[in-house]
């Protein structure tokens, strides 16, 4: 299967902010600030979690149109996935086609592949 270059920009996040979420200004210009770095990548958890990545993808989209978000909802194993089926669909992953292929295998592979750092 030849390599394909994926789309940019690429997302997953399929949902858009909260309209009556709180503003939290110094925690999305923290974490602008750590994902300002070449290949980083961040975990949010918790309550707020959500929708300040949320917040911050659709920004980031809009500032640094490079960017690329990946959401997974991890609330069931379909739903998980099918957040993996999405990332290699949208990455155009080498394998995606085969029926066989381990979807979570290709995303981490694709995830701790070094040549894909920008």
């Amino acid at each position: 299967e030849q390599p394909e270059t994926p789309p940019n920009p690429r997302s997953t996040v399929s949902f858009r902010p909260c309209s009556d979420f709180v503003n939290r200004e110094t925690l999305l210009t923290h974490i602008h600030n750590m994902l300002s770095v070449p290949a980083s990548r961040v975990v949010l958890v918790g309550l707020d979690g959500p929708q300040l990545a949320i917040k911050y993808c659709h920004r980031a989209g809009e500032q640094l149109p490079e960017t690329c978000a990946l959401w997974v909802d991890a609330s069931n194993t379909a739903c998980f996935k099918r957040g993996h089926h999405n990332i290699v669909d949208i990455a155009k992953l080498p394998g995606r086609r085969d029926l066989k292929a381990d979807i979570f295998q290709l995303v981490s592979s694709w995830l701790r592949d070094k040549s894909q750092e920008k």
